[in-house]
């Protein structure tokens, strides 16, 4: 099927002595491709092309006639060749030579066509090379591009670039300056070297698969600098390819330091414990004063025809009920802090969203534990005033 938007796009030097031929196939040509340059002879051709290729103004496929006057299309592809060795050139002619064709495939030469020419077959060839080409030459700008990038990123971010084998064979400044290491010292290493143990049975081996399989990668990687100290990167990886794009020779490594991102999330977790025990100890103190609250009203319920010390009683159990307050404000605080650090909890890992929920769930527990602890300071105030009527109809 011919892609009829694709073959408008192309430039095609067409030459051929005979005139009649020349005419009426130019003719066809000129409806299907964008442009189209007749040539009478193999010289002309030549100079057309070298005309084309000096002011850059492309031509994409040459059909040629090989038997011309002047010059044949075998000696016009031979220097066609010292300027250009990839452009798609289809021969034609009117006779079987081996000699011809054994030619023609040394100046890689893409399609040899006997006459008379079956026009489809010519331009699902013409199609197929010059589609091969521009996918190439695709591939070749977004390499560059790519290079560009990598130049401007490398000011900013480290960059590595491993073998086949995993072996570091490029490295620039900032990735030696994070590691500890001079170039010398990098260059050759396997990578796993440098990788901390923690997750060489997991990221590592995430990361190897993608890249062997041609794959990009991206994610947290965790290596070990020159001191044994634990430095982590967002790791970018991309696979570079070899010139004819069969098979994966090198790939790049594009970091961003993160070990601070993870120290922020290790101080979070570390204030939430704190909080938490926080909070325990002070439930403590409060269930400790309670206790000694029941005991203290339990012996003065036990005084039998003494006089019941009600003011101390009430003095006691104010100073508490302060106490309490102050407490219930510390917890208040305490959840509000909590609130705040599950905001930047968010963006945690799964296994660290697990243990937030497990602490917050266990402050639920000890918010309850308060309720109940209050409840009981209600009852002993109720407690109280039962006593105060008792004195009073004592008295």
């Amino acid at each position: 099927m011919f892609n009829k938007e694709f073959l408008k796009t192309l430039t095609i030097l067409y030459v051929e002595d005979d005139v009649g031929v020349r005419e009426v196939f130019g003719a066809m040509l000129s409806k299907i491709f964008k442009d189209v340059i007749l040539c009478t002879d193999g010289l002309e051709g030549l100079e057309q092309f070298k005309l084309r290729h000096k002011t850059h103004k492309k031509i994409n496929a040459i059909i040629s006639d090989i038997n011309m006057p002047r010059m044949n299309g075998l000696d016009m592809l031979k220097e066609i060749r010292k300027l250009d060795y990839d452009i798609p050139v289809i021969l034609t002619t009117a006779y079987k030579d081996s000699e011809l064709l054994m030619k023609a495939i040394e100046f890689n030469a893409s399609y040899y066509a006997l006459k008379p020419i079956s026009t489809p077959i010519l331009l699902e060839n013409i199609q197929k090379f010059c589609m091969m080409r521009h996918n190439y030459d695709l591939i070749i700008q977004k390499e560059k591009k790519l290079s560009t990038y990598i130049k401007i990123i490398g000011q900013v971010a480290t960059i590595a670039k491993i073998d086949q084998n995993n072996h570091f064979i490029e490295v620039n400044k900032l990735f030696c300056e994070m590691l500890l290491y001079n170039e010398n010292e990098i260059i050759g290493k396997h990578i796993k070297d440098i990788t901390h143990g923690d997750i060489l049975a997991t990221v590592y081996v995430s990361m190897n698969e993608a890249i062997q399989q041609g794959e990009n990668w991206e994610g947290r990687y965790k290596y070990i600098d020159k001191d044994g100290n634990s430095i982590y990167f967002k790791i970018f990886a991309i696979p570079e390819y070899d010139d004819d794009l069969e098979q994966m020779n090198s790939c790049v490594f594009v970091g961003f330091i993160a070990t601070e991102d993870e120290k922020d999330k290790r101080n979070t977790m570390q204030k939430v414990r704190q909080n938490i025990l926080e909070q325990r100890k002070k439930i403590s103190d409060l269930k400790s004063k309670i206790r000694k609250l029941e005991n203290s009203l339990k012996q003065q319920e036990a005084i039998q025809g003494g006089l019941i010390d009600v003011d101390f009683l009430k003095e006691s159990l104010e100073k508490y009920k302060n106490q309490n307050a102050k407490l219930t404000i510390q917890i208040t605080r305490y959840e509000n802090d909590i609130n705040m650090l599950k905001k930047k909890l968010a963006s945690t890992s799964e296994i660290e969203s697990t243990r937030r929920r497990d602490y917050l769930e266990r402050n639920e527990a000890l918010q309850n534990s308060n309720t109940q602890l209050q409840e009981k300071l209600i009852n002993l105030q109720n407690k109280l005033a039962k006593l105060e009527k008792a004195k009073d109809k004592k008295g």
